[in-house]
């Protein structure tokens, strides 16, 4: 669905300024938007290693979870573009309107009001029906903030766009770095996949990062859902810690890969996986130290 807001091509009102008219009302404009989602800010960072075949299957569930939630709130900072593009539709003291414009063949609008200086509500529909909605904290600068916002799939379904399910929720924090708390209800983004509830984190600071979230994990003749954590350093490589049942007893599972997607370290305490650089120990790791997930 990314690729229909993306390829949405709204209309951009040119105003020419004249006389004593100043830049205040566009300046802003411009705070308005920037408290919509946006890239770098509600959306995720690449994992070292991606862009390789994946030598372990946690490296493979964390690209696979990375892939599915990046393209959900993709979904979210493009729609919010398409506002970013053209000027409002009308200006108050504290609030701002947008649309309604032709999108997809449905009718697409947005609304925001500010309160305080520091608080922004917005909400997004389509045909009239409310699909989307958040509420941004401004911070030393207005996109610089924390809040929330939620999106509803099933709205948009409904009015002929997007093939996905369910509803997201977001909670996010960009005064250090980036912080993602997710929670899906019912979801499958683009409806390739059985829907599911899940809760996923997501960190981003001064070039490390942690990523949490369950998966399901091969173990012998049986598949087990287990909580991962994924932290890695830009540039250098990463580590993802499952723990994961085998005979009713709990199974630590490790494994280390560098910058390349190369394996480095892989041991569980089970010894269910075939260990690689076991004597050596996990100095062979980016970061040290198993770590379970603690926010999920």
């Amino acid at each position: 669905m990314s690729r229909e807001f993306a390829a949405l091509v709204l209309p951009t009102v040119l105003v020419a300024g004249c006389g004593n008219v100043t830049n205040a009302v566009f300046t802003e404009d411009a705070d308005y938007v920037a408290a919509l989602p946006a890239d770098g800010r509600t959306t995720l960072s690449d994992l070292p290693g991606a862009d390789a075949t994946a030598p372990t299957e946690l490296l493979q569930a964390a690209l696979a979870a990375h892939a599915a939630l990046d393209a959900a709130l993709d979904a979210a900072a493009d729609a919010a573009d398409t506002v970013r593009s053209a000027a409002p539709t009308s200006r108050s003291d504290d609030g701002r309107t947008w649309g309604p414009y032709d999108w997809s063949e449905a009718d697409l609008a947005a609304a925001m009001q500010r309160t305080g200086g520091t608080r922004y509500d917005w909400g997004f529909d389509v045909d009239g029906a409310p699909f989307a909605s958040g509420t941004h904290y401004a911070g030393l600068t207005v996109a610089s903030g924390d809040g929330s916002f939620s999106w509803d799939q099933d709205v948009l379904g409904d009015a002929g766009v997007g093939t996905g399910t369910g509803q997201v929720t977001v909670a996010y924090e960009s005064r250090d770095g980036v912080d993602l708390l997710v929670s899906e209800d019912d979801w499958s983004f683009d409806g390739s996949t059985a829907p599911r509830d899940a809760t996923l984190a997501f960190h981003l600071e001064t070039g490390s990062g942690d990523f949490q979230f369950r998966a399901t994990l091969p173990r012998g003749d049986a598949d087990e859902e287990a909580p991962v954590r994924v932290r890695w350093v830009e540039s250098v490589g990463g580590r993802a810690d499952a723990s994961i049942v085998v005979d009713s007893a709990a199974d630590t599972w490790t494994a280390c890969w560098d910058a390349d997607g190369v394996l480095t370290y892989e041991v569980d305490t089970a010894g269910e996986v075939e260990p690689v650089g076991a004597d050596a120990g996990d100095g062979l790791c980016a970061v040290h130290g198993v770590e379970l997930p603690d926010r999920i």
